[in-house]
């Protein structure tokens, strides 16, 4: 009868075991998508700066530099 108990016992230590194991894995994988959903955002707000200076520094290069008097080689 003893070790039929303890055979139990193991079983429910190990089915808890994995139980735990699983919530690591699923707590450490929804970290990682967090993570990864703050940096796309980060590089999204950085690109759109990028392309907002570029089309602001172009669009005054074009008014300052385009003069139509002027013949362009």
């Amino acid at each position: 009868m003893g070790g039929e108990l303890r055979e139990d016992y193991d079983k429910a230590d190990q089915d808890a075991d994995e139980w735990r194991a699983r919530e690591i894995a699923k707590d450490m994988a929804r970290r990682k998508v967090e993570s990864m959903k703050e940096i796309a955002k980060l590089k999204s707000r950085e690109e759109r700066k990028r392309l907002e200076s570029e089309v602001r520094h172009s669009g005054h290069i074009s008014h300052v530099c385009y003069d139509k008097d002027v013949e362009y080689s």
